[in-house]
């Protein structure tokens, strides 16, 4: 079934000690065509590739690469694949025990979850504005399961890092510049003084959840160092219970949001897939709040979306997005084609 993957996927922790059986080389990865069409007659066609590598040199020891082909200049009209370019998302050196990780290079600590798991074609959104990712430091994982002997998966994950300010935050064919000390913003400082903390993992009766804390340290004169917590749960239910339904829900809340001190913002997203054999129909609330000193600015999104499966790896969604922000209101329609490898 379509939700198996979707159970799997959102149950599971989001890090975990490496399999020391895996094959010394594995990749895998997805391909994504989108096309958004905003009711101010707006149409954007897009690309994006992801792929993963990892490569065992040593027992217990991988290099894991993951490169991303995506827009990363905001589109300025209607043309096709505008602002494409292709960037190393994450590269590091990992040593892996039987139950534990520890992991340093350019890497994307664990915090949150619903980037990765909200469903629909816009879910992720509200998700992806607190995720961490690109950073460069030290982290690992160490699964809580092995060492106090618990029911279910439990894996506390933890991270010291700053911005990537190396070669790494630039893009291949330049579109994206590379990131200087004299940018400032949030985690760009000298040294690793960004720091994030996350528990999670998937309760004996299938409940899965994640909570975490992370605070961004700013070198930058005028400034607040952000802090934000985030809890979120998901469910899919057996796949005995003859339902195909998986729900999600997580909210995350900012302080000194922006490095601006006193600014609050809090970000929620609420989701369900219903599996109807190849079809499924996804359905999904999300978006923000800001206090007066973050800008006083609310955003709520509403999406709709039905999808079939075409093939094992290989789905076709289309859904509509009404947006509300800040009393305005927009809708956008949306298709997309995606397909899995590895």
């Amino acid at each position: 079934m379509f939700l198996a993957t979707l159970a799997a996927i959102a149950a599971a922790p989001a890090a975990l000690a490496q399999d020391t059986d895996a094959e010394d080389i594995s990749q895998q990865g997805a391909v994504e065509l989108t096309l958004d069409h905003a009711d101010t007659g707006e149409d954007v066609l897009a690309a994006t590739i992801n792929y993963g590598l990892a490569v065992r040199f040593a027992e217990g020891w991988t290099v894991q690469l993951d490169a991303v082909l995506e827009p990363v200049v905001d589109p300025a009209g209607d043309e096709a694949f505008e602002g494409e370019d292709a960037f190393i998302e994450t590269l590091s050196l990992q040593y892996a025990g039987e139950a534990f990780t520890v992991y340093g290079g350019k890497i994307n600590p664990v915090f949150g979850s619903a980037a990765d798991v909200a469903p629909g074609l816009y879910g992720v959104e509200a998700g992806e504005s607190y995720q961490i990712i690109e950073a460069l430091g030290v982290g690992g994982d160490i699964s809580l399961t092995s060492m106090l002997n618990l029911d279910g998966e439990h894996v506390l994950s933890a991270a010291l890092f700053s911005a990537d300010r190396s070669a790494l935050s630039g893009s291949l064919g330049g579109l994206r510049e590379e990131l200087e000390l004299a940018d400032g913003g949030l985690a760009n400082t000298e040294g690793l003084k960004s720091v994030a903390l996350s528990i999670d993992g998937v309760l004996a009766n299938g409940l899965g959840y994640t909570l975490g804390h992370r605070r961004l340290a700013t070198d930058t004169p005028g400034e607040a160092d952000e802090n934000t917590t985030v809890l979120g749960v998901n469910y899919a239910w057996p796949e005995d219970s003859g339902l195909d339904l998986a729900v999600m829900a997580e909210v995350a809340a900012s302080r000194n949001a922006d490095g601006v001190d006193g600014a609050n913002r809090d970000f929620y997203t609420a989701g369900g897939t219903l599996g109807l054999g190849d079809w499924f129909v996804n359905a999904i609330a999300s978006g923000w709040n800001e206090n007066a000193t973050a800008g006083d600015l609310d955003v709520r999104k509403l999406e709709l979306s039905v999808g079939r499966v075409l093939a094992e790896t290989l789905v076709l969604e289309v859904g509509v997005q009404d947006v509300r922000e800040s009393g305005a209101s927009a809708t956008v329609i949306g298709a997309r084609l995606a397909w899995e490898f590895g």
